[in-house]
């Protein structure tokens, strides 16, 4: 397993968007989940890696990765659930 990658967009005109990366920052760090940020807009490549391990050449953030292994789209993270139910894979490694 490796460390989890939360792939973002910081470059965006899009609210919806942003709202839903600020509930799961939120989300992860409210849950005291240790994560490094990756900023898709500030590198192509990072948009590639990221695409690759969605398994979408379209996929678009947020999207959170355990070491090479995805997690899935957030929308677990972003319910409007008090607690929210977090994968297995994600609370392995962090918690």
């Amino acid at each position: 397993m490796g460390s989890i990658v939360y792939y973002y967009a910081s470059v965006s005109g899009n609210m919806e968007l942003k709202k839903r990366q600020q509930r799961i920052e939120m989300a992860l760090d409210g849950k005291g989940i240790k994560y490094e940020k990756v900023d898709i807009t500030a590198s192509q490549e990072a948009k590639d890696k990221m695409r690759a391990i969605v398994g979408d050449p379209t996929a678009l953030p947020p999207q959170i990765c355990n070491g090479n292994q995805y997690c899935g789209e957030c929308g677990w993270a972003i319910r409007l659930n008090p607690k929210p139910v977090w994968p297995k894979i994600l609370l392995k490694r962090t918690l």
